[in-house]
């Protein structure tokens, strides 16, 4: 099992174009996708905010 997992919003809130991905089609087999939604409104107490807005 795998799994991957990054922040695709600096800490002011402001989308990171660094992580901006697509999914490549499968031509044969099968593609399994799982998404879960962390959201940034609520959790400013677990996850701190900086001074830096890169960050």
């Amino acid at each position: 099992r795998a799994a991957i997992f990054w922040w695709n919003l600096h800490r002011n809130g402001q989308g990171d174009v660094d992580t901006l991905h697509a999914g490549c089609p499968v031509l044969i087999g099968d593609k399994w996708v799982a998404n879960k939604w962390i959201h940034e409104y609520g959790q400013e107490f677990q996850h701190r905010c900086s001074l830096n807005p890169e960050e």
